[in-house]
């Protein structure tokens, strides 16, 4: 299983513990990771980390019950380079050819030198070209506001507040001031999620709608609460409804549809079963704008089950859109 950076950094981190102290306490380990990678790391993550390195390193790693601590059972160090095998040098040089594809994208600008040292050790030529005869990517435009995520990235990495002017679509240009946590692309939309000091809550804002932001000399501490593993995972695209609570959505398929719903799953949540009238879709989500018009996409190919308040906001949206054409 690929292993990505970040990971593989608290890998190093974690062994580096393990081999300097006999026994390691969970919250020594989590605090030695975001001590050198200055960004908080959730239990799961942490607790993940641990046994992906006991399955794909075989570190051995065991816990003293009576300690309530981890340690190596025996002499062990993680390797200083990951070897790569031929699947993986084909994913290098995938990877460099999707980057390529963003050469106006300002943030990947980052990443040109690191890119041109990775073709020149693999002996990658003309990659792009090559490549372009077997593999077409999507056109994908320039990003609006795209020319903030350098600014937010090193506000968020140095947890620095932050201060921008922001233009909604609905309202009025309001000043805001917030702890960024996150960014976050979502159909060639670029968000940044964080705590807005003012409303004292956390909040979503696109950086196509802001203007002038400030990176602040002040830091700000993450909240305790916030996880951006779980943030949005019962939310499909950006919206997030902290008051709500996720609700079973039940989803018919027709029998024509229902192959392609079951090769590219709407949600993580989703749960399939082949029944005579077609394919029956569960999916654990909010009710937002985004899930909708998901559901919307389909057409005549999908109806709503459960809940009855999901099924009347798709009639009403059928209605609407069929008075349209009365006109």
């Amino acid at each position: 299983m690929p292993v990505n950076k970040n990971a593989y950094a608290r890998y190093r981190i974690i062994d580096d513990v393990l081999n300097y102290k006999k026994y390691a306490d969970f919250q020594t380990l989590r605090e030695a990771c975001e001590r050198r990678l200055d960004t908080t790391v959730a239990e799961r993550t942490l607790k993940k980390d641990l046994a992906d390195m006991r399955l794909d390193f075989d570190a051995p790693i065991e816990y003293d019950n009576y300690r309530k601590a981890y340690f190596y059972s025996r002499s062990f160090t993680m390797q200083t380079t990951v070897p790569l095998a031929s699947n993986d040098l084909a994913a290098l040089q995938f990877a460099v050819s999707t980057l390529e594809q963003f050469p106006n994208l300002p943030i990947l600008q980052d990443f040109r030198a690191a890119v041109e040292k990775i073709k020149k050790a693999l002996q990658i030529k003309q990659l792009h070209q090559e490549t372009a005869r077997f593999i077409q990517f999507e056109q994908t435009p320039v990003y609006k506001g795209s020319q903030w995520l350098n600014l937010f990235v090193e506000a968020i990495r140095q947890r620095k507040k932050i201060t921008f002017a922001h233009q909604s679509f609905a309202k009025e240009q309001k000043q805001h001031q917030i702890h960024p946590y996150l960014l976050k692309e979502y159909r060639n939309r670029w968000y940044v999620i964080g705590f807005d000091e003012a409303h004292q809550m956390i909040r979503i804002f696109g950086l196509d709608r802001i203007e002038t932001p400030q990176l602040l000399e002040e830091e700000f501490s993450t909240a305790k609460d916030f996880d951006s593993d779980d943030y949005f995972q019962h939310s499909i695209g950006i919206t997030v409804l902290n008051q709500e609570k996720p609700q079973d959505i039940v989803l018919l398929f027709d029998k024509q549809q229902a192959k392609y719903v079951e090769t590219q799953p709407i949600h993580d949540t989703q749960q399939a079963e082949m029944t005579e009238k077609g394919l029956r879709v569960t999916l654990r989500l909010l009710i937002t704008y985004e899930l909708i018009a998901e559901i919307l996409r389909y057409g005549e190919q999908v109806k709503v089950l459960a809940p009855e308040s999901l099924r009347q906001t798709i009639l009403q949206r059928i209605e609407a859109t069929r008075k349209n054409y009365e006109e």
